[in-house]
């Protein structure tokens, strides 16, 4: 609208005119110019012309400040979190997102407490509450998964075995270091010298296209020869994981990688899906089967079917006797002489080749000046090549002598934090405790020791005073015969005695507590 010197003049007037009268009772608006605004019924963008006040920059027309903290955390963002937590513990603090937003900042991990709520969660944190305080803590399965892997790796060690360290990673055209010192034009200089769009770094927007490695290597001979793979992602995913399948995985892992190593070696892998690809005689039937597929699994097992069962009972006596789960990677190395072992659920940071990654790339991103995908694939190449046999090795001393001994100080630190206890009804109560007994070895250690290498009882402890499986109410397993020698097991938290056979898993004599599969959905509502 356009506004005339004599109507400038009236706004001007009555502006006056009202911020005079601002200390009355009677007033429409609390702004003097939205008041002219209705009184003149114009617009209030001609009412802040007309008084050369921008209205961009007015408390009426300020914009809601928005947050700019980051919703994703890379790998080394995890390592960060997992780490301060751990720190804190170790000081007798309690963690809670407020405090552990606060540490962060002091490590340059921006983040909001949501994404930090969501990221604790997925690395398996669960808050606790101790007398009225919430925490936060591991849970058991995590902790217990994590030392397993720890005493594993260390029993390999101690029997000599080369340990090989497998992961993929990726590298984008467009990879970068982004901050640069350059000239600033803004300032007095800006009248005197012109405009220079050269004088800049460009770097192209987005990621541009990407590059899948898969690679292995060890302290002893840096990367194994001759087995690394680069190539060229075809997918439009932003997770390069998508880009790899089991059926190529398995190929290079027994084609390529296999006859480069020699015996015996352990090879240390992620949880990726294309790693744990099931065996055949691993399948079970899920609820997604038929009732008639969930019989007929049960009929080649030769376990008696009532008919009139339901589906969700069939699926129970599926669940009591379902296989161990035998994955092909496992088959593939165990053929060749060697290993495999899994790493925990994210707990890159026990990988040492997440380090000589990390230096490969940062090799590439302070020299890609092109941008473009056949020089980033050469300087990569130039960065492996250019790492050596040493740089693995302080590599992995580096997590040997840091990472798993932190570990390890923060699995004892779990166990001196009060017991939880969990509640399965009014009469009855499981409590967690993390005392030792007199000797100095835990319960579990002690049930351990009654026990052979498959994780079942020896035929000399206790066994006097097993009747009957509490899961088949029989004194022999299904399917055998009266005489033979019959193999059970114990659960820790409600001291009942079973067949080994109708567990229908391999117990882990090494956890902290032995678990049947009824304590196991009480614990975890499944």
């Amino acid at each position: 609208m356009k506004i005339t010197q004599d109507v400038n003049e009236c706004i001007n007037r009555l502006f006056t005119y009202f911020e005079k009268q601002s200390k009355m009772n009677y007033r429409r608006y609390k702004s003097s110019k939205k008041e002219i605004a209705y009184a003149l019924n114009i617009p209030l963008n001609s009412v802040y012309g007309a008084l050369k006040i921008d209205a961009s920059k007015t408390q009426e027309n300020k914009k809601k400040k928005v947050n700019t903290c980051p919703t994703k955390l890379d790998n080394f963002d995890l390592m960060t979190i997992r780490e301060t937590i751990h720190k804190l513990h170790g000081n007798g603090q309690y963690v809670s997102l407020r405090i552990l937003q606060r540490h962060l900042r002091e490590k340059d991990v921006h983040a909001s407490k949501t994404t930090l709520y969501r990221a604790i969660s997925e690395m398996g944190f669960k808050y606790y509450r101790n007398h009225g305080k919430r925490y936060a803590k591991e849970t058991v399965d995590i902790v217990a998964a994590r030392n397993s892997y720890l005493r594993n790796l260390r029993k390999y060690r101690s029997e000599g075995y080369e340990i090989i360290y497998l992961d993929e990673t990726w590298v984008n055209a467009n990879h970068a270091i982004h901050g640069t010192w350059t000239e600033n034009r803004k300032g007095p200089l800006g009248i005197i010298l012109p405009n220079c769009n050269e004088c800049d770094r460009f770097i192209p927007s987005g990621k541009g296209s990407r590059l899948i490695i898969l690679d292995a290597g060890s302290a002893d001979r840096g990367f194994v020869p001759d087995v690394g793979q680069v190539f060229l992602s075809k997918t439009k995913s932003t997770d390069y994981h998508d880009e790899m399948n089991g059926k190529f995985f398995n190929k290079w892992f027994e084609e390529t990688l296999m006859p480069a190593l020699p015996e015996p070696s352990v090879i240390v892998m992620d949880n990726a899906p294309y790693h744990n690809l099931k065996t055949e005689d691993s399948w079970y039937p899920k609820t997604n089967n038929r009732k008639a597929e969930v019989t007929e699994w049960l009929k080649k097992r030769d376990l008696d079917i009532d008919p009139t069962k339901t589906k969700a009972e069939l699926l129970r006596m599926v669940t009591l006797h379902r296989p161990p789960q035998k994955y092909k990677t496992d088959d593939i190395a165990h053929q060749h002489g060697h290993l495999v072992l899994r790493l925990p659920v994210r707990h890159c940071e026990l990988n040492p080749i997440e380090i000589i990654q990390a230096q490969e790339k940062a090799y590439v991103a302070r020299r890609n000046t092109t941008f473009k995908m056949k020089d980033v694939k050469r300087l990569f190449l130039e960065a492996k090549a250019g790492v050596t046999t040493g740089d693995w090795a302080k590599a992995c001393q580096h997590v040997m002598n840091k990472v798993e001994d932190r570990f390890w100080e923060a699995g004892r630190l779990n166990e001196e934090v009060p017991p939880v206890v969990i509640s399965f009804g009014s009469d009855s109560e499981i409590e967690y405790e993390s005392e030792q007994n007199v000797s100095g070895e835990s319960e579990s250690e002690n049930v351990a020791e009654n026990m052979d290498d498959g994780g079942v009882a020896n035929e000399d402890s206790s066994a006097d005073n097993i009747d009957v499986c509490s899961v088949c109410d029989c004194e022999n397993p299904p399917g055998s015969e009266s005489d033979a020698i019959v193999d059970w097991v114990g659960c820790d938290l409600c001291e009942r005695w079973m067949h080994a056979k109708c567990t229908g898993r391999e117990i882990d004599v090494s956890a902290s507590v032995v678990k049947c599969v009824d304590c196991v959905r009480k614990l975890y509502n499944r």
